[in-house]
């Protein structure tokens, strides 16, 4: 088990006991490696009383950077990486066993988070209903072969870096590349306020604006900056007086939201499409909020 973190002072026990809890009732034998990614908060003084744990503790630096030196201080031949905000249960254990023992191949596997109990209104409607196929690095197990196969994480990523080691996996045909269900992680850290929803996507959105490449290669942020355009054009039409241009505008905004709000949550209820409409223009706002804190922070190497 690999947990880097960075100020999880909110998280991190009820991480931590809830994979002692599991696993020392199941049979697979195991390791918990943490990488304190220069926690600032309560953080190390809660990891002194981790008994079962190695704690190492590194200068700030990027997410791919602390998952890859956990990686290198294990010794298992099977990676789990779990972040400091996430709670396993006994489902998760026994699909993880079962799996590792059918599997002889080099593979990269894992699931989505999911929601807590009691979520809140964004967790419920938004997080609650987002698919991907891609697998979140907060639940992403991977033999070490596969690991060493594709070069572990890309540490020049600020964000991403879980989309790219998946991307590189599935391209590569060695490697055995399958999501499953049944690997039940909770997230408890998914922002429960607009604010916190906003300075979430901010940050994830920093890595696709790193490089020219990037923005090309990321349908978001190429999306985002289209929203921004239909805005600005919208507005001036307006201070200029011509409003029939200013709405018509606003109009094919609105239209685009709707529809890719609609393309993302198909088939969810009326009252989470309005709501994760409003939302989905939020994202796409704050995705393009990420460009100039990723020219802000271009120097910044975390």
């Amino acid at each position: 088990m690999i947990i880097p973190i960075f100020n999880e002072e909110q998280f991190i026990v009820q991480c931590y006991e809830s994979l002692i809890s599991c696993l020392d009732e199941s049979k697979l034998s195991y390791e918990i490696v943490i990488i304190d990614n220069g926690s600032s908060d309560q953080t190390p003084a809660l990891l002194k009383s981790f008994k079962n744990a190695s704690v190492y503790n590194i200068p700030r630096s990027t997410i791919s950077y602390a998952r890859n030196v956990g990686a290198s201080k294990s010794k298992g031949n099977v990676l789990a990486f779990i972040d400091g905000d996430v709670v396993v249960n006994d489902v998760w254990v026994d699909s993880v066993s079962r799996f590792v023992e059918d599997r002889k191949t080099p593979f990269l596997t894992g699931y989505e988070v999911i929601i807590r109990e009691k979520p809140s209104w964004i967790e419920k409607h938004w997080f609650g209903n987002l698919a991907s196929n891609h697998i979140n690095s907060a639940n992403l197990i991977i033999s070490r072969s596969a690991f060493d196969m594709l070069g572990g994480f890309n540490e020049d990523l600020k964000t991403g870096e879980d989309y790219d080691l998946c991307d590189r996996a599935k391209k590569n045909n060695n490697i055995y590349y399958c999501p499953v269900k049944s690997f039940e992680a909770i997230h408890l850290g998914y922002p429960s306020t607009l604010s916190g929803f906003i300075k979430r996507e901010l940050w994830h959105g920093e890595g696709d604006f790193s490089s020219f490449k990037t923005f090309l290669s990321s349908k978001v942020a190429l999306l985002s900056v289209f929203y921004f355009a239909i805005q600005v054009h919208a507005i001036a039409f307006f201070v200029v007086g011509c409003y029939l241009y200013g709405l018509i505008f606003m109009f094919f905004l609105c239209s685009l939201n709707i529809y890719i709000t609609s393309a993302r949550f198909k088939n969810k209820p009326l009252k989470t499409l309005v709501i994760n409409n409003f939302l989905n223009y939020c994202y796409f706002s704050a995705r393009f909020g990420s460009l100039f804190l990723a020219l802000a922070r271009r120097s910044r190497k975390y």
